[in-house]
């Protein structure tokens, strides 16, 4: 619980900052500033709905819809928290850098310091158009993000030279897929591609590592069922070359009977 409360009071301090760079220096009217105020507590409170959800066992028919909207949104807000944090800092060196060049003129030449002369609303202007900019770029990220997160992973090929090796496994071919989280946004088409990429690879030996699913068995069993159909040759064809190993801190109802751990 206590974990919660960090998180909590942490999120809430990114999402404020965003709302006080973004939204108070736009001016806009009180009912559209509380709009938009109404709408960064809601981004705030939407990444945490599918966490309770599942730690309910709950599984509402607008769980997945949602899970997409609040995971999408939180990594879009934590973008542009950034990009602002990134901005502000900026602005406030490029001051520093000013004043102390007005200052520096005026020790060694003797001019006179020149007083900020930038037009307030010209500041303004300028900040808003920003911040704009920053929206549209947060925005463009996500979405390579999105993409990058659902397409089939790539097949990076390592070769791992050892010593003494015995001959019967010299080429010998282990395929490693690991941290699946099978869960709201992760279903069985993509755990289905991932299948079929490993299968044509014809590996000697595959290894499942890291967190398989992030729910329970009774939610996820149809969309980790393709796992089944992995294969990789053996001696004995009915028993394919398949190693589990799942670290402690996975969810233990998608503990498969036989699975490995590492601390056990």
């Amino acid at each position: 619980m206590g974990f919660f409360v960090v998180v909590i009071l942490a999120l809430t301090l990114v999402y404020g900052y965003i709302g006080w760079r973004m939204i108070v220096p736009a001016t806009f009217s009180l009912p559209v500033s509380l709009l938009l105020w109404a709408l960064i507590v809601a981004l705030l409170i939407l990444p945490f709905v599918p966490i309770f959800t599942r730690m309910q066992g709950s599984h509402p028919f607008w769980a997945d819809p949602l899970a997409w909207a609040a995971y999408l949104s939180f990594g879009f807000m934590t973008l542009l928290f950034a990009f602002l944090i990134a901005k502000d800092v900026s602005f406030l060196v490029a001051g520093v850098v000013q004043k102390s060049a007005h200052w520096i003129a005026h020790l060694f030449n003797g001019a006179d310091i020149v007083a900020d002369s930038v037009d307030p609303e010209r500041r303004r202007m300028l900040t808003n158009a920003v911040n704009v900019g920053l929206l549209g770029v947060s925005g463009a990220l996500t979405g390579y993000g999105l993409f990058e997160a659902t397409r089939t992973p790539r097949v990076i090929e390592v070769d791992v030279p050892l010593a003494n090796l015995p001959p019967a496994l010299d080429r010998f071919r282990i395929v490693q897929i690991t941290d699946l989280h099978v869960s709201h946004t992760i279903k069985r088409p993509w755990v289905q591609a991932v299948v079929d990429t490993v299968n044509s690879l014809n590996p000697d030996l595959v290894a499942l590592t890291g967190d398989l699913a992030d729910g329970s068995v009774a939610r996820l069993r149809d969309d980790v069922a393709p796992l089944a159909d992995l294969t990789a040759p053996t001696v004995d064809s009915s028993s394919p070359a398949i190693m589990i190993i799942i670290p402690e801190s996975s969810n233990g109802s998608m503990r498969p009977p036989g699975s490995v751990s590492p601390c056990s």
